[in-house]
């Protein structure tokens, strides 16, 4: 079975950690919300989180991947925090899954991990990508890093997750029971990785 980290911080985007929640569960994946703290996530628009667990209960050896959603104050939040700016280098040094949407990479680009890769993130945040080469794309997937732009696109972001671990074919199952048209995400890296 697959292990997922979704962390969520104060003003995470509401959106985006739900639907990659629900659509890694629907993967029959143990996905777990992890707070920073114990305190209630007061989400971008107001809505109210409880993770599931804090980030100073959980093993980190016993995930696969930890996916970043993002939010200006989510990501703000993420940033500021050593113990997920150490969990992105630890888990990119195994090669480890590590993904994010929106403002997530720029968490990733402060953790020192997204140098020589190609990832996305939301439009309005690109300039601050200095790291790594922008793309222009919905979702990219550059080795074991996977990144996306923004709430419209998290549903293809995590399928794609999906597709990247257990194969296109049960992606492209669940797209369909939610009635989702989802093509898979072609984007790599130039040598293939």
């Amino acid at each position: 079975m697959t292990n997922v980290m979704v962390m969520l911080a104060q003003g995470v985007e509401e959106m985006e950690a739900t639907i990659i929640i629900d659509v890694l569960r629907r993967a029959q994946w143990r996905v777990v919300a992890v707070g920073l703290d114990k305190q209630v996530v007061t989400a971008a628009r107001g809505m109210k989180m409880i993770p599931d667990a804090m980030l100073d209960a959980i093993d980190p050896d016993e995930f696969d991947m930890i996916v970043l959603p993002g939010g200006a104050g989510g990501k703000d939040s993420l940033s500021a925090d050593e113990r997920v700016l150490d969990l992105l280098k630890d888990f990119a040094a195994k090669g480890k899954w590590t993904a994010a949407v929106c403002a997530g990479p720029l968490v990733m680009q402060k953790a020192g991990i997204l140098e020589g890769h190609r990832v996305t993130c939301y439009p309005g945040s690109a300039e601050g990508i200095t790291d790594a080469e922008w793309v222009d794309q919905p979702v990219v997937i550059d080795g074991t890093m996977v990144t996306s732009q923004g709430p419209g696109t998290c549903f293809a972001f995590a399928l794609a997750l999906i597709g990247c671990l257990d194969g296109d074919e049960k992606a492209q199952r669940i797209a369909e029971g939610m009635i989702y048209n989802w093509e898979p995400v072609l984007t790599t890296t130039p040598d293939g990785r």
